[in-house]
């Protein structure tokens, strides 16, 4: 029997760099990470879902965030407990009575502000105070009680930067600073911008972290599908939205044998503006009901005999890591059960026939609008 190398609990609580997550030699114990993706003030559906994962005793050992995901997981991290996901409803109830907080008013409507002289429509001010809120006392990574990594778009890179160590602060503001919306935020001389704009749904950083079971606390596909084609900007818009889409589902479609992905989905959203925060009560609560409702589901589709026999091998191989030894030496080759594989299909499936509707939606509200109308 090959001795497992064994990573202390203390470890793999406090550290957030990339060598504290290397791989065990031998049996694994399987690393749950949670995936917390951008969008906006749709992120109150993250409270409900994060509600629920926790309700049915899903752990985190890693936590990965973009733009309002960044703040939500940062802030999860803080106090991975009941408690702390209620601070973070009662924070998101707060918002939608004073959205202000976050967006101070301006005088002119958002699509006129969007071509006046400045570098954005509201300044950074509101935000970071919303972050500081979030945080708590935390103001480091090595404050968090669980590792955590957040994403940004580096302007002179053209690529993403993933922070884990250092300031908290201002990398979850790089990484929440939607273009236009917000200033880009200056780290040691370099330029970031929201995250969502390379990797808006990082679960490729999870993989990275050889997480095995990656749980996707998703908003939805980004966009307004059902508002007609008007102007130019709208179509910049649409194009934009597409490809924060479209990289979700390209690495969904790549994901790794052995890996586990749980994409929470988020059935039925309000048609809000990016600064409209009074549905948050209303997400909350879809976010909770989805997620209960799919979390469920899941659990009815892995209680056949693969399943089980899964469930079992996996319970038995942490227990094995947890007191230091290696497992019977079973093999989980081509031959052995693989309910994880199928589901995991069958999730790139339900997101790609999301991602479809969205485009066919766009395309018809656009047919539309054409002088004369389609042919028929």
């Amino acid at each position: 029997m090959t001795p497992v190398a064994r990573v202390p609990r203390t470890a793999r609580s406090t550290l957030a760099s990339k060598t504290s997550l290397a791989p065990l030699r031998g049996r694994r114990r399987r690393k749950v990470a949670f995936v917390l993706g951008g969008g906006g003030n749709l992120g109150a559906l993250q409270v409900g879902q994060l509600r629920a994962l926790h309700e049915r005793g899903v752990r985190a050992d890693l936590v990965v965030g973009c733009s309002v995901g960044a703040m939500n997981g940062a802030a999860y991290a803080v106090r991975p407990s009941p408690l702390g996901i209620g601070v973070l409803e009662d924070l998101w109830l707060q918002l939608a009575e004073d959205p202000a907080r976050t967006m101070p008013g301006t005088w002119m409507p958002s699509t006129v502000s969007l071509f006046r002289r400045g570098a954005s429509i509201y300044p950074s001010s509101g935000l970071r105070a919303s972050i500081e809120q979030f945080l708590g006392d935390a103001r480091r990574f090595d404050d968090l009680a669980v590792p955590f990594e957040c994403v940004a778009t580096d302007v002179d890179a053209n690529a993403e930067t993933w922070f884990s160590a250092g300031d908290l602060v201002e990398p979850i503001l790089a990484s929440a600073a939607l273009p236009s919306v917000y200033p880009m935020v200056s780290i040691d001389g370099r330029r970031y911008l929201d995250g969502g704009v390379v990797n808006n749904v990082p679960i490729s950083r999870a993989i990275e972290a050889r997480a095995t079971r990656i749980y996707v606390l998703h908003v939805g596909p980004h966009g307004t599908p059902d508002r007609p084609v008007h102007r130019p900007i709208d179509v910049a818009l649409i194009a934009y939205w597409i490809a924060r889409n479209a990289r979700f589902a390209a690495d969904l479609a790549n994901v790794p044998k052995g890996v586990e992905v749980i994409v929470l989905p988020a059935r039925r959203r309000p048609d809000l503006r990016f600064d409209d925060f009074g549905a948050s009560a209303e997400l909350i609560i879809e976010g909770h009901r989805t997620a209960t409702e799919y979390l469920d589901e899941l659990e009815r589709d892995v209680e056949g005999p693969a399943g089980r026999s899964a469930r079992r091998r996996d319970d038995r191989d942490d227990r094995e890591v947890d007191r230091g030894v290696d497992g019977d030496g079973e093999a989980e080759g081509e031959d052995a059960a693989d309910p994880w594989g199928e589901r995991l299909a069958t999730e790139l499936r339900r997101v790609v026939e999301e991602l479809r509707g969205f485009a066919s939606r766009n395309a018809t509200h656009e047919t539309v609008t054409k002088p004369g109308g389609p042919d028929r």
